[in-house]
């Protein structure tokens, strides 16, 4: 029953999607939509497999769809139950947003999540395969709308941007599971692409509602992104109504942060944007150790210990994990994908398009964006499979513009004059 139900559901819920006005405006032929839709379910369904069969069912993917259950039974038996928990705090204070244990906000990400599942589950019978088929039908509007932001910037290269919105292996195997991760992706592909509509297209009610859910999807569930996301946001938009150069706006604005964080240390004030991180990186190590954990040293909230921290920051969200620096068969093939983004660079740096970059502000956005978060997975998470997991929502804003600026007709030249070299010889 399961299986027809999956298979029913499966193309019921991509011929809706292939209706879609929006899809359709993406500019991608059916057979290609199908294409990339089936992979994206696939993904999805393999890190169910990997959870029940590798790490016998302790995964929040299935722990997710086993709570899911309870809302259901909710829904049926207790529906002002389901319907109004989520707005109760377990802790008697609604305050302390930023909090990484014992806060409402906390655990708000996980609750829409599961009332999710508990609405879905009347459809899939609580099955986990036909669960993620559900999720993966909302998500990837997610990647049509990532596709559809880097199109606008670099409308010559379609075939690069699916790659890079599409088929990267950790965003594609994280960003399809049932979790957190592929709301926010999605949510931040939708706010990214409504806010270049809106810059380049003109503003219109529809897409100002579209851009403050998605904003409030992403605050709800993983607030801190929302707050890096926000400021980036308001700087595009002044550089791109003011014509300044985002560079020097960021530039500004860091030093200002800084001076605001010196001034804080040295009235010893409490509301110390340090002290979140610090925050975060103690509740990871409080989930106990992992088989990729670093070697790691406590933070400290203050500037001189974040500075001390920064190389080993910068090199656990760029460049972890490396060869053999870690053992298991996922890691070591998450490693192979890391490898294979430093080659992408050496190749950029060799293959260079020999006009300027294609770079534009809406381009310094998402890598300034992502930057900024990069960094405070670096110093926050202690093991190297959940910093994969985190980075992987991110990955597109940094490798589409690389993908799109190799000029691959050269690589291709290169490689065949060294294949008759070799032959010849």
């Amino acid at each position: 029953m399961e299986y027809i139900r999956f298979t029913v559901l499966f193309i019921a819920g991509f011929y809706g999607i292939s209706k879609l006005k929006y899809i359709q405006n993406a500019g991608l032929d059916n057979k290609t939509l199908f294409t990339l839709f089936t992979i994206k379910v696939l993904a999805g369904i393999a890190t169910g497999l990997v959870s029940i069969h590798l790490f016998n069912s302790a995964s929040d993917y299935i722990a997710y769809n086993n709570l899911g259950k309870i809302e259901t039974d909710n829904l049926f038996h207790h529906p002002k139950v389901f319907f109004t928990d989520i707005f109760i705090s377990n802790y008697e204070t609604y305050g302390d947003v930023f909090g990484t244990s014992k806060s409402f906000w906390k655990d708000l990400g996980p609750n829409i999540i599961l009332k999710i599942l508990g609405i879905f589950n009347i459809i899939s019978g609580g099955s986990y395969y036909v669960n993620c088929l559900l999720f993966n039908m909302i998500a990837f509007v997610g990647n049509i709308a990532f596709f559809r932001f880097f199109k606008a910037i670099y409308p010559e290269h379609s075939m690069s941007i699916i790659v890079g919105c599409f088929l990267l292996p950790s965003t594609l195997y994280f960003c399809s599971g049932i979790h957190k991760d592929l709301f926010i992706f999605t949510a931040l592909g939708i706010f990214s692409h409504a806010f270049l509509s809106s810059l380049l297209k003109g503003v219109s009610v529809k897409k100002i509602v579209v851009i403050f859910i998605s904003f409030l999807l992403i605050f709800f569930i993983r607030n801190y992104i929302a707050v890096i996301l926000l400021p980036c946001t308001v700087f595009l938009m002044i550089s791109y109504k003011s014509e300044i150069k985002l560079q020097k706006i960021f530039f500004v604005a860091i030093l200002a942060f800084f001076a605001g964080l010196f001034i804080m240390e040295k009235l010893n004030l409490q509301s110390n944007p340090l002290k979140i991180i610090t925050e975060r990186q103690a509740s990871f190590i409080a989930l106990g150790k992992a088989n990729t954990d670093y070697h790691y040293e406590i933070l400290a909230p203050t500037i001189n210990g974040f500075a001390k921290a920064f190389p080993s920051a910068v090199r656990r969200s760029f460049l972890s994990p490396l060869p053999f620096e870690f053992k298991g068969l996922m890691i070591n093939l998450l490693t192979l994908e890391m490898c294979f983004y430093l080659l992408l660079v050496v190749i950029l740096i060799l293959f260079r398009k020999k006009e300027n970059w294609r770079m534009n502000n809406f381009i310094l956005f998402g890598m300034i964006f992502t930057t900024l978060i990069f960094l405070i997975i670096g110093y926050s998470i202690t093991n190297a499979g959940s910093v994969v997991r985190y980075r992987s929502i991110y990955l597109p804003f940094l490798i589409v513009p690389i993908l799109c600026n190799i000029d691959w007709n050269n690589v291709k030249a290169f490689f065949s004059k060294k294949k008759i070299y070799i032959t010849y010889q």
